[in-house]
This record gives C-alpha cells, structure tokens and sequence, in this order.
C-alpha cells in the first residue's frame, strides 16, 4: 500500500549488505498496510520480502515465520490452494527450509507447489520446470544423483520447448541432463 517505503526496501536489499535498512523500510511498508487494509494481498507481499530478506542473511527461522505468514493471507484470500500466489508461498518456504538443511520438508514444500503449478499452469510451464528444478537441486543435497538428473532433465526439456535453448534457465541446467 505503500509503494515508496516497499521499493526503497528494495533497493537496499538488492545492495545486499544493507539489510537493516531494507528491514527498516518493509517493516514501514508492513505498518501503514495493515493499519489501512489489513489482511491483503500487499500485507502478504510485505511478509514475502521480509522474509526473503531474512533468507539472505541467514535467518532462517525469522524467514520461515514470514513465509507462512504471506501464505496464510494467500490461501484466506484466494479461498484455499488454487492459486499460483499461493503456489509460489510454498515454493519459498521450501528455499527456507533447504536453506537450513531440513531437506524433506524442503520437498513436502515443493511438492505442494508443483502440484498446484501443475493444476494452474500445466505440466509445461516455466514456473513449473522451476519447481521441478529446486526438486531436483534437494535430490542432488541428499546425495541422489539419479533422482536429481531426472528432475533436472524434465526441467531442462519444458525450458528448451517453450524458453528455447538460449535462454539462461535452459543453458543453466544442460550440463546436468541426460540427453
């Protein structure tokens, strides 16, 4: 709701080692779109970045609180889990969760967004082959190289058919296909 304190956030967190400073102003953000609209799709916003913010310097568990918050709001919104907002919810607090190392319920996050992305989207979407993809890299962290191929070559394949072999998602993953 209040676009200006949200963007200089962003720009202080996109400086990355200006957290605080970023903090300070989503928080101002979060404070004055409460006050005014309450549960929203801005408030959800506020807590996405507040969150993010806390992933980037570590805090996982601050992130984790801020993620569910957004999504909590997403699903009330969105009258329950049809919605790729809420899609993306999950989708971060899986990045929380494999940040810190809890790997399966990384993918019992992921999961849940793919399965909403795939319901949306469809099974060749972008956003889907993303999801498939951050499977793939928590397959690759708990030492499953198969199972991390695999992902990676099914993300590879939707980025190379609707992105085209150019594209950096494409390139990023063509070292890691079978082919």
């Amino acid at each position: 709701m209040c676009p200006s304190y949200n963007n200089i956030g962003n720009v202080y967190d996109r400086q990355g080692c200006k957290y605080e400073e970023a903090l300070e102003y989503y928080q101002k953000d979060l404070d004055i779109t409460v006050r005014l609209v309450g549960d929203h799709l801005d408030v959800a916003k506020s807590y996405n970045n507040i969150g993010s913010l806390y992933v980037s310097q570590g805090k996982y568990e601050e992130a984790l609180e801020m993620h569910k918050k957004s999504l909590d709001i997403k699903t009330r919104i969105h009258s329950g889990d049809n919605h790729p907002d809420v899609a993306n919810s999950f989708n971060n607090i899986g990045a929380v969760y494999a940040g810190k190392g809890d790997l399966e319920n990384a993918l019992v996050q992921y999961q849940k967004a793919l399965e909403i992305r795939t319901r949306v989207f469809g099974s060749e979407h972008p956003d889907v082959a993303v999801t498939i993809q951050n499977i793939g890299i928590v397959y690759g962290k708990k030492g499953d190289r198969t199972a991390a191929t695999e992902m990676y070559t099914k993300a590879y394949h939707i980025f190379l058919k609707k992105l085209g072999p150019d594209h950096p998602q494409t390139q990023g993953l063509k070292p890691f296909v079978n082919e």
